[in-house]
């Protein structure tokens, strides 16, 4: 491995530190959401469900009574149906 490459991997491995972090909370008080890692806020509204991977595409079947999620992460990629 290259000199430069080392060193970008060793500065993208440092940055991702905080992401994994154990025991520190990022909710913020009252009302104002969630501290993101890079700094955004993040005000959920409505209702929240669990889905097993991060959401890359929800699509809400014309009735309104479902939402089919589309997830991609860790685990395997896959389609979850939610009331």
């Amino acid at each position: 491995m290259k000199k430069r490459e080392l060193l970008l991997m060793l500065i993208l491995m440092e940055s991702a530190n905080p992401l994994f972090a154990q025991g520190i909370s990022h909710e913020m008080p009252g009302d104002q959401g969630y501290l993101l890692p890079n700094g955004w806020t993040n005000r959920p509204s409505g209702r929240q469900a669990d889905v097993p991977d991060p959401p890359t595409m929800v699509v809400v079947s014309s009735a309104g009574i479902h939402a089919s999620v589309l997830t991609s992460g860790w685990n395997d990629h896959g389609v979850s149906v939610l009331d």
